[in-house]
């Protein structure tokens, strides 16, 4: 009977422990469905979110690439562009050395044509000069010393203007111009008439066999000059021909240079 009481209390008991275990564990379980189904409806939140942030990224994926398309038509574009602005650029390098060619080519010729200008502008100040030069030494020598000496000394202001050697041969003309008109101012005092007409007559009686000796005599007599004395026209007649030689060479200078403008 004992053990039946005894058996009978184990069981209650261990019905009393089960029945206890079951209940813990029973609301162990609800509270553990409980957080299940917070952490799940977090999860599925997170995860809407994810999809949406996902849906958003492949839009902005698409976008990029639509931009990705757009921009490398753009660079080919641009690539296009700068193979023709290239080309472009080298056939405009080509005719800008062609242009400087030819304007260094322009630039030679109007030099030349500056210096053949200026060579016609000198020349022809010579030849206005030469002209009064001319015009100059068609007067007449004056026959008196002084008047004699301004003469040439305008010469050779006129003579120097057209070419330098020439008033070294009018230095030797007044040179010569003393002695000359010492022996011209040494004519006899005595002799009535004047001395160009005497020259003049004297020249007849030479040139004319038929005339008195005395005559021929006394006229070879005045023209026996002192030494030098004909240096003085032999100095004239220098001076006359080297300015017609001036004057010939600035007209071959002149021709030169026009045929070479021609040219």
């Amino acid at each position: 009977m004992r053990i039946i009481q005894v058996v009978s209390l184990v069981a209650v008991v261990a019905i009393v422990f089960f029945t206890a275990g079951f209940y813990v564990a029973y609301n162990m379980q609800q509270v553990s469905v409980k957080e299940l189904g917070r952490l799940l409806e977090e999860r599925e939140g997170e995860v809407s979110s994810l999809n949406q942030q996902l849906a958003e990224a492949r839009n902005r994926a698409n976008e990029l690439s639509a931009e990705v398309d757009r921009l490398s038509k753009l660079v080919e574009e641009l690539e296009r562009a700068e193979k023709k602005a290239r080309e472009e650029l080298a056939k405009a390098e080509q005719q800008l050395n062609m242009l400087n060619a030819n304007l260094d080519e322009k630039t030679e010729a109007v030099q030349k044509l500056e210096e053949k200008i200026n060579s016609l502008r000198e020349i022809v100040e010579k030849l206005k000069n030469d002209r009064v030069l001319l015009n100059w030494i068609r007067n007449d020598i004056p026959n008196e010393r002084d008047e004699a000496m301004r003469f040439w000394n305008d010469t050779r202001v006129l003579a120097a203007r057209s070419d330098s050697s020439l008033a070294a041969s009018v230095d030797e003309i007044r040179a010569n111009l003393g002695i000359y008109f010492d022996w011209l101012e040494s004519f006899p005092e005595d002799v009535t008439f004047e001395q160009s007409p005497f020259i003049d007559m004297c020249n007849w009686i030479l040139q004319n066999p038929e005339s008195p000796y005395n005559l021929r005599s006394f006229c070879q007599w005045v023209f026996s000059q002192p030494a030098g004395v004909g240096l003085y026209g032999e100095a004239i007649n220098n001076f006359i021909d080297a300015v017609y030689l001036v004057v010939m060479s600035h007209i071959d200078r002149l021709s030169d240079v026009i045929e070479e403008e021609e040219g």
